[in-house]
């Protein structure tokens, strides 16, 4: 199933916006780098708070997960050279689809945290791939990344299931064991 180009797959590796929120019991209080390439400037001040708000509740740690999940899944895609190559040029041909980043996301998750990538991801509030269509449109409105016309929150509908996908590790109990006895 072809999927139409997402185009804030497109991004710098070796520069970054910096996210800053005040400190303030109103405010979450994190920095994040988001790789820089199709965002018009070079520092820009993001308002953490307002985009955490508009994504619907996700912790500031999955954004940077989003960003480095999507460095990973275009680098993966395109290849490492290409990516680096293109530094600071928009390329269109760089672009990945909702899907093809639902999946990288996925294999990026389990090369990062392995079994316990499930518990990480719902520690974050994320549960589905429509979360993370959720957190990338969070940042496509606020100007962090961009989209083809073509891009809907639908190509992040059911790509696949976590509970199938993110196995956790199974917990063993002792119950065979009677008292005095070694497990």
């Amino acid at each position: 199933m072809d999927q139409p180009p997402l185009s804030c797959a497109i991004l710098n590796l070796t520069a970054g916006i910096h996210w800053a929120s005040d400190q303030t019991a109103d405010t979450v209080s994190t920095e994040i780098v988001i790789p820089r390439w199709r965002v018009d400037v070079s520092e820009h001040q993001v308002d953490l708070k307002s985009i955490l708000e508009k994504a619907g509740g996700y912790a500031p740690e999955a954004y940077r997960f989003i960003s480095d999940g999507l460095a990973h899944t275009v680098a993966s895609i395109h290849g490492e050279d290409r990516v680096r190559n293109a530094q600071g040029i928009e390329d269109d041909s760089l672009h990945v689809s909702g899907q093809e980043l639902c999946l990288g996301l996925r294999d990026y998750a389990l090369r990062r945290y392995g079994m316990l990538a499930r518990t990480v991801l719902r520690r974050w509030n994320i549960h589905s791939t429509e979360d993370f269509g959720r957190i990338v449109f969070a940042l496509v409105d606020s100007g962090l990344m961009r989209k083809t016309e073509d891009d809907v929150f639908e190509d992040f509908q059911g790509v696949y299931d976590f509970d199938e996908e993110f196995v956790e590790p199974a917990v063993t109990t002792n119950d065979h064991v009677t008292p005095g006895e070694c497990a």
